[in-house]
């Protein structure tokens, strides 16, 4: 199962899709995107700028939503994936290549490092 991460950043909207398990690393994202004040996309955003996607059900496809894809590499290790389809009640099983075969992604390593001992959860990444 893949999960997509909806950053702003000063270019636009960028995508970081990831194994659903896996926690994203910002810093990376922000790196990667040429902006270091990139921040998580606010419902509030999402919702005005993708009415008809449902939160949290966003599909890892840029050229759908005009943004800027990173990749986690882990996600080619698999054959197949399942994705959201824009409503958290519908997904997409399909061969990996297949999904990603029209779409300009970067691969990028983007799962956060485990936590340190005593540092607060999710401080690293969503």
């Amino acid at each position: 199962m893949l999960k997509t991460v909806v950053f702003s950043t000063r270019h636009g909207y960028v995508l970081a899709v990831l194994p659903a398990s896996r926690r994203v690393d910002v810093e990376t994202v922000r790196a990667a995107a040429g902006d270091p004040h990139a921040r998580l996309a606010t419902e509030g955003e999402l919702r005005h700028e993708f009415p008809d996607i449902e939160l949290g059900a966003f599909p890892p496809l840029g050229t759908v939503l005009q943004a800027l894809t990173f990749v986690d590499p882990e996600v080619f290790q698999h054959a197949t994936v399942v994705f959201a389809a824009g409503s958290i009640t519908r997904s997409i099983r399909m061969r990996t290549d297949d999904l990603f075969r029209e779409e300009m992604v970067r691969l990028l390593p983007l799962e956060a490092a485990e936590p340190q001992t005593g540092s607060p959860v999710g401080a690293s990444g969503a």
